[in-house]
């Protein structure tokens, strides 16, 4: 499993993000890294279908550039949690067919939440909890905005060894590196 980027461009008003080249595997997650303002959401959002885009964006082996979101088989997971306040967590699991979303939680020290309804949630549970159910869920890869901002060290800590033990490709937006990551896999965007 595999998500691949080629020479990809990402439009969004007159700003153009990229290009980028760059691929990410099970437990080898691809990351954006820069500041603010280098495009590393607008990237995301144009490998989701959300923006325009040129390049090929390649999912276990398929060409899905040409594909409108809800086809690229991609999970988007923004940088402010977006579940539904109203529903509980295992039922959002269940629509999102986040198979092992329970486990996952617990591993992240987040079980007692599994049966709670999302608005009841903090910000870096409701985070977190968001990017298992993707990371879980029926997409073929996983694409999560500054997953760690919000978070304690702990719970980041947790989220990241949880993103290494996905069996899904993943790309990352990071804007700060924490100490205790190790990268070896980073697309390093510039101020334009």
């Amino acid at each position: 499993m595999s998500i691949e980027l080629r020479s990809f461009k990402a439009f969004r008003g007159g700003f153009t993000a990229g290009p980028v080249n760059g691929m990410a595997a099970p437990s080898r997650p691809l990351v954006f890294y820069g500041p603010n303002g280098t495009g590393k959401t607008t990237l995301l959002l144009a490998i989701a279908g959300f923006l325009s885009s040129e390049g090929a964006v390649i999912i276990n082996g398929e060409d899905v550039s040409g594909l409108p979101y809800g086809k690229r088989g991609v999970a988007y997971v923004p940088a402010r949690p977006a579940m539904p306040g109203w529903m509980r967590v295992n039922e959002i699991s269940s629509l999102a067919g986040a198979n092992g979303a329970v486990e996952a939680l617990k591993a992240l020290g987040l079980g007692h939440v599994w049966n709670e309804r999302a608005g009841k949630l903090s910000f870096g549970q409701a985070k977190a909890a968001q990017a298992a159910l993707a990371l879980f869920g029926r997409s073929a890869a996983v694409l999560l905005d500054e997953p760690f901002t919000g978070l304690s060290d702990a719970l980041a800590s947790s989220l990241w060894e949880a993103i290494l033990a996905s069996p899904k490709p993943v790309i990352i937006t990071l804007n700060v590196i924490p100490g205790w990551i190790q990268l070896s896999n980073v697309v390093s965007l510039n101020p334009r």
